[in-house]
């Protein structure tokens, strides 16, 4: 008998003090059971949405300086894009100035395509950054930060992309705040 891989992890982690190592963090943010990451695809464009806890993001972006009690409104998420399983920027490589209009697209005026919405309220990024990407990540990923202190609020939310670079149109990612406060503490080691 095949024990599903989630359901193990799931056991794992839950027989623990609710801490992951950085490996299992990433196992479980990757399950789509776990409700964080939501993932479509629009003619040719796939769009990927997860949450990413903050001290994940700290991690990979070597900035454990910064003071946690200032960042916990803050809540990360990534954002990728590909068209036809490529990086969506490499795609534009031919036509240096179209190449640089989608750069600067995707590092910061996406900001005013996408945001987060929870009881009516719009909340749009607090930082929109695109991270250097190379031929094999398959995917454009852009980092968001928004202030909307998920983990203190109960209910739905969706986050809205209304895309004006790529031809997709408006794109909702809906998740849900307890999927959020379910994620387990990161393992420092």
């Amino acid at each position: 008998m095949r024990i599903p891989v989630s359901l193990m992890l799931l056991v794992l982690l839950s027989c623990r003090s609710k801490t992951a190592t950085e490996s299992e963090m990433n196992f479980y943010l990757a399950d789509p059971d776990n409700g964080l990451r939501k993932t479509l695809v629009k003619e040719d464009v796939n769009l990927e949405i997860s949450y990413r806890p903050r001290e994940l993001v700290f991690i990979r972006e070597s900035r454990k300086d910064q003071q946690p009690a200032t960042l916990d409104s803050m809540d990360y998420f990534m954002f990728r894009l590909s068209r036809n399983g490529k990086v969506i920027e490499h795609i534009y490589g031919a036509d240096q100035a179209e190449y640089n209009r989608v750069i600067s697209y995707l590092d910061g005026e996406l900001g005013n395509d996408i945001y987060l919405q929870r009881d009516g309220t719009i909340i749009y990024p607090a930082g929109v950054s695109l991270m250097p990407s190379v031929n094999t990540a398959g995917a454009s990923t852009i980092i968001l930060v928004f202030k909307s202190a998920l983990r203190k609020y109960d209910g739905e939310f969706t986050i809205m992309f209304n895309d004006s670079m790529f031809g997709t149109g408006q794109t909702d990612f809906e998740f849900n705040s307890r999927d959020i406060k379910r994620v387990p503490s990161l393992k420092i080691i």
